[in-house]
């Protein structure tokens, strides 16, 4: 019995990916249930409860996890950098066609046409900056 849990788990969380097995203890818990269940049936016992009380993997899926984990963080501040230069070249679009309220032109001039800072953005730049002198 003891062979055929240990069997079971491992095809289990084989089945799962590395986050969904430490986060997924009641789907695990009720998947192998079923299968002891079924297992001690012809014995004529009746396997009620499951329950798993620590999930430790070994180091090296522990540093795959950690190295998920950091990838996954690395891509959302990529998605969120490029969002906000895309919300930029939107002000500045507008500071172009002149639909840009008077804050946005002001915080746009402040913010990225100083002389310490010098933003690059296209062709756009230079006809924003002349439209924000004005």
């Amino acid at each position: 019995m003891e062979k055929l849990t240990q069997t079971s788990l491992r095809n289990i969380i084989g089945e799962m990916d590395l986050d969904e097995t430490l986060s997924s203890r009641d789907t695990i818990n009720s998947k192998l249930r079923g299968i002891l269940d079924d297992a001690t049936n012809k014995w004529g016992v009746k396997v009620n409860r499951v329950e798993l009380q620590d999930i430790n993997p070994p180091k090296d899926i522990r540093n795959a996890m950690e190295k998920q984990m950091r990838a996954e963080r690395d891509m959302r501040a990529q998605i969120l950098n490029a969002e906000g230069k895309g919300k930029l070249l939107s002000v500045v679009q507008k500071v172009v066609c002149g639909k840009a309220s008077t804050m946005q032109r002001v915080s746009v001039k402040h913010k990225y046409f100083t002389p310490r800072r010098k933003l690059k953005l296209s062709s756009l730049t230079a006809e924003a900056e002349a439209k924000l002198s004005r």
